[in-house]
């Protein structure tokens, strides 16, 4: 199997040359898997060619410009095949297959950034590894929706009216962030219910460059395999420590040492045995403890003590949760060491943005 590495080195722009010399040179159909989109000129230039695209979409990647709705309507317009993934689990791949023989593995979305100004890499390969491509393709393709051209021009006319845009732009400017969620402030799916607590942790990553800031991390497992389920569809343990603006605990062994490590300011990621993490928030104070009968306590049917953690719940996402693979049956563990980083940065990277 040959591969070419595509390299920007800040002089002749490689990526937007590659494709389209492969775009000039190769037969078939060309696929196309990209985040974002606002360059059109590669795929308009394929004349009678085939071009599948797949990418994601939604109001808030729009609203950012990291998704052109003009530049998808003229996609469509020139007989594009567009396709759009649902929201979880994430599209973050970049790739180009030319037919069967060559394909383009790359760092680089369909955007104009990208092509024309990014420092991106990527590698150019042939050979089986193209066909294999090609059946992942397929197989997130079976998946996908088709993006209509009457869906399109009604999500133009919807960001057409000034108000709107400018109350998305206001929330944009407002949270610094690179959203990647939609922000629904009257629903508790994908809610950010606390921006600037989410602004001032994000300005500290910034200032300590990276998620490697000085605050420990901490993961409270509400056990929602074993714990009552509630008329709402969510979950008791869940919603109570969501309304009463806590991190609860009703056991006496491992997990409250780890909840005496616990500081102000400190990240806690409430976790969902099963599904992943579902809201976000941070220590305000460190722990207490309440007995049987204290009036202070959250939950007063359960036997033995009950540990406090008060906690401002940046982000609530309880029907679509993050991915977290390694867990633990503890109900409250410090993951700030190296063996979680992955799987720490993996989540804040997709609730900040991290293209």
């Amino acid at each position: 199997m040959s591969h070419k590495i595509i390299a920007e080195d800040g002089k002749r722009r490689q990526h937007r040359q590659c494709l389209q010399e492969l775009m000039e040179s190769t037969d078939g159909p060309l696929r196309v898997a990209s985040a974002y989109i606002t360059d059109k000129d590669l795929l308009l230039s394929a004349r009678k060619r085939r071009v599948q695209l797949l990418t994601s979409f939604s109001d808030l990647d729009i609203i950012s410009g990291a998704t052109s709705l003009a530049c998808l309507k003229s996609l469509i317009e020139a007989e594009v095949e567009c396709f759009y993934l649902p929201k979880r689990p994430r599209l973050h791949a970049k790739v180009y297959i030319f037919g069967d023989d060559v394909a383009v593995v790359t760092s680089a979305n369909l955007t104009n950034s990208a092509m024309d100004s990014n420092i991106e890499v990527g590698v150019q390969i042939a050979g089986i590894a193209v066909k294999e491509l090609s059946v992942w393709f397929d197989a997130q393709l079976s998946r996908a929706d088709r993006l209509q051209l009457g869906e399109v021009s009604d999500w133009l006319q919807r960001f057409a009216d000034a108000d709107a845009r400018s109350k998305y732009r206001r929330f944009l400017d407002e949270l610094t962030l690179e959203p990647i969620l939609p922000v629904n402030e009257s629903s508790t799916s994908g809610c950010i219910e606390n921006p600037e607590a989410m602004r001032s942790f994000q300005e500290k990553m910034k200032t300590e460059r990276g998620f490697s800031t000085s605050v420990q991390y901490f993961l409270c497992n509400t056990n929602r395999r074993n714990r009552e389920r509630i008329d709402s569809g969510g979950f008791k343990y869940e919603e109570l420590m969501r309304s009463s603006g806590y991190a609860l605990t009703w056991e006496s062994f491992r997990s409250t040492k780890h909840m005496k490590r616990v500081r102000k300011g400190d990240v806690i990621f409430m976790f969902a045995k099963g599904l992943g993490i579902i809201a976000i928030g941070e220590a305000t104070d460190t722990y207490r403890i309440r007995d049987p009968g204290d009036r202070d306590r959250i939950e007063k049917d359960i036997d033995g003590r009950e540990w406090q953690i008060p906690a401002l719940w940046w982000f609530w996402n309880k029907d679509d949760p993050f991915e977290w693979e390694k867990t633990s049956n503890s109900s409250f563990i410090d993951v700030s060491d190296g063996n979680w980083k992955d799987q720490r940065e993996a989540v804040l990277g997709q609730l900040f943005g991290d293209n």
